[in-house]
């Protein structure tokens, strides 16, 4: 896509040779959104078939995956859940080379949800916010900022 594209690395204001760039997108270019949703898209869709989710009110359509272009949200309500998750995000850092940031990454226990269980290595916290939504334990709690 760019012909014979080089970038320069500077540090402490002096700049390197020019690097040859063999594959990837310049940051800002407006196919990056494209091409990491065209990426993430084929995920998306594995979770939305294979995890329980979760249903309001019992109610139809089941909410699996909240997903913007920063951050996911994935709603997972049982241990199978939790392990079919890391399958897949597994599968999707191989095929992609992209890789989960724990440390920038939180899960929020609901109702009798077992602390204890590790979930990839992501932790806990007293509340998280999903798209402006804080939510919290108890749900009542929660409030749109």
């Amino acid at each position: 896509m760019y012909g014979n594209a080089t970038s320069v690395i500077q540090v402490n204001r002096h700049i390197s040779t020019p690097i040859p760039m063999q594959c990837g997108v310049r940051q800002g270019c407006p196919l990056s959104m494209i091409l990491f949703v065209l990426c993430l898209n084929t995920s998306l869709y594995y979770l939305d078939e294979l995890l329980q989710g979760l249903r309001l009110h019992g109610t139809q359509p089941k909410t699996t995956v909240i997903a913007y272009p920063e951050d996911v949200s994935i709603l997972v309500t049982s241990q199978e859940d939790v392990r079919t998750d890391r399958d897949v995000i597994a599968c999707y850092e191989k095929a992609t080379g992209a890789t989960l940031n724990a440390t920038k990454s939180s899960a929020l226990a609901l109702s009798a949800w077992d602390t204890a269980c590790d979930i990839m290595g992501i932790p806990y916290s007293e509340e998280i916010k999903i798209l402006g939504v804080k939510m919290r334990k108890p749900l009542k709690q929660s409030a749109v900022l």
